[in-house]
């Protein structure tokens, strides 16, 4: 199940806030092409294998377990509505896994799984960009916003690519503009 809680009312509430979310993001993907910005609802999986690792601490579960339940389940409430097999998972820490389920269960049900979002500048990875790239990328941001008021002062050591100044944000000011 994806969206999946104990609480359906909980997780439509935070299904509402993503969709909000996701609405607003999708005003930055359609102002321009070069930079996009990709939700995925209770994606981050880090946080909840984290949340995991503080929940269970002293029961030496070790990481690879967290990492898998983290990939089977959405989120707690999931894990809640299967613990036996969850619990399975930990092998000859099932028994302690569920105990401690159960005694921290509204702290684990209650816990949002926070949403991930990957952004992309020119189909790759912002982080694989060069300091410039990356601050272009973020003037582009900066535009898409209803409110897009921008000073640009490049100087030498600033990194910034004049080029894709150019290409990427001067040539699109008069669309952000509506001109």
């Amino acid at each position: 199940m994806l969206f999946s809680s104990s609480s359906p009312k909980m997780n439509d509430a935070w299904l509402e806030e993503y969709k909000v979310i996701s609405f607003e993001l999708n005003k930055i993907n359609t102002t321009q092409t070069a930079l996009k910005v990709q939700p995925a609802f209770k994606g981050d999986k880090a946080a909840f294998r984290e949340k995991m690792t503080q929940a269970f601490k002293g029961h030496s579960i070790r990481s690879n377990v967290f990492e898998e339940l983290a990939g089977k389940y959405a989120d707690f409430g999931a894990m809640f509505k299967d613990l036996d097999n969850a619990a399975a998972l930990t092998k000859a820490k099932a028994q302690a896994f569920m105990d401690e389920f159960r005694d921290s269960l509204f702290d684990l049900l209650s816990y949002q799984i926070p949403n991930s979002f990957e952004v992309t500048y020119h189909g790759k990875p912002l982080k694989s960009h060069s300091l410039g790239q990356r601050a272009s990328a973020m003037m582009l941001f900066l535009l898409s916003q209803d409110d897009h008021d921008l000073l640009l002062i490049d100087q030498p050591e600033d990194d910034l690519d004049s080029q894709t100044v150019y290409e990427e944000v001067v040539k699109l000011v008069p669309t952000f503009l509506g001109t």
